[in-house]
């Protein structure tokens, strides 16, 4: 492995370098590494669930703890140079190792509490950028961010002397978000064929309506729902390399 690797650089820097008759025009496929700082801001006022006729909640709105992890992910692109312009569009899927959790306790003592993780998000992006020097490329990026949430959400009821009386409702679900993003980034052309990149990007999926389905206890026959809304968002900032037909 270590001399597949000593091979695969020693090509890389070996290869021709960018000049200034190169052109960044074509198409390309690439892949990136890097981090994510998700947040969650939930809406309850319009909860229909059991927690919230037995327990109003006061407030009604707030975040969820945020999470940093790794994300990774795959992209593909075409880029338009003209003189020391390049238009662009990408495209790219990505993963990312991240869970918001919250908890909200009402004015009697009942407990709500939610957990929400991306299982795939995406992007659809146009890019302007300028070339510093050939190699160089410093570009804007925005579009269409795109994202699947796994949320589980439990209840657990109190009386008003703060006994609790009921473990109340266990539901999931998987829900779809679509927003935007915007960002920028600096990409380095090592040689004709392969360039490097560092990117940031802020996406915000918007505010979705969700209804989770479930039972009113673990292990329980009672059908149980809970609904309210969820607003997503996260920054990214990560590397990657990207292969130039």
């Amino acid at each position: 492995m270590k001399a597949f690797l000593g091979i695969s650089i020693a090509a890389l820097l070996a290869a021709s370098p960018v000049q200034a008759g190169d052109t960044w025009t074509g198409p390309y496929i690439g892949a990136n590494l890097g981090f994510s700082h998700s947040t969650t801001d939930v809406d309850l006022s319009h909860s229909t669930g059991a927690i919230f006729y037995n327990d109003p909640f006061k407030p009604s709105q707030g975040s969820l703890g945020s999470d940093t992890g790794f994300a990774g992910g795959l992209e593909v692109g075409y880029n338009y140079q003209i003189q020391n312009i390049v238009l662009g569009f990408a495209a790219d899927v990505a993963w990312a190792d991240a869970s918001n959790e919250g908890k909200y306790t009402t004015p009697l003592g009942s407990q709500w509490s939610m957990s929400s993780s991306p299982d795939v998000f995406g992007t659809v992006r146009g890019k302007l950028g300028y070339l510093v020097t050939p190699g160089l490329l410093v570009y804007a990026t925005g579009g269409m961010a795109w994202g699947q949430f796994n949320v589980d959400q439990a209840t657990t009821f109190v009386d008003g002397a703060g006994k609790q009386i009921d473990v109340g409702g266990r539901t999931s679900g998987n829900f779809a978000h679509i927003g935007y993003t915007v960002g920028g980034g600096l990409e380095y052309a090592i040689n004709q064929n392969w360039s490097l990149k560092a990117e940031y990007l802020f996406l915000d999926f918007g505010s979705e309506d969700y209804q989770l389905t479930g039972t009113t206890k673990p292990g329980g026959s009672t059908p149980y729902v809970e609904t309210f809304s969820a607003d997503q968002q996260m920054q990214i900032g990560r590397v990657g390399i990207s292969y130039h037909f």
